[in-house]
């Protein structure tokens, strides 16, 4: 199991939707980061995009990840880079 993972399932999340978000991206990230669309993990976690959209604007407010959106050339929207902050001080902690 890879530390990301281990890190994921250690911190307590109320809503179980955060805490699936994050075990996912821990699961599929490379060194902590991964790059994918808020509507890729919709439909790998059989969720709705806004569900996602929200449930990774808690994680970025309780700063157990760091989002950072990405631009095409022209102008439009490009997958999301999700860095997470593997902070293992918190593990156990009660993050809401």
């Amino acid at each position: 199991m890879s530390t990301g993972i281990h890190w994921a399932r250690q911190i307590i999340l109320d809503d179980p939707t955060d805490k699936r978000l994050l075990e996912h991206l821990a699961e599929i990230a490379v060194n902590g980061v991964v790059t994918v669309s808020n509507a890729q993990l919709a439909y790998a976690l059989g969720l709705h995009k806004r569900t996602v959209t929200r449930a990774a604007a808690n994680l970025e407010e309780a700063n157990l990840l760091r989002r950072e959106r990405n631009w095409r050339p022209d102008g439009r929207q490009a997958p999301n880079t999700f860095v997470l902050v593997l902070n293992f001080s918190r593990i156990g902690d009660l993050v809401r």
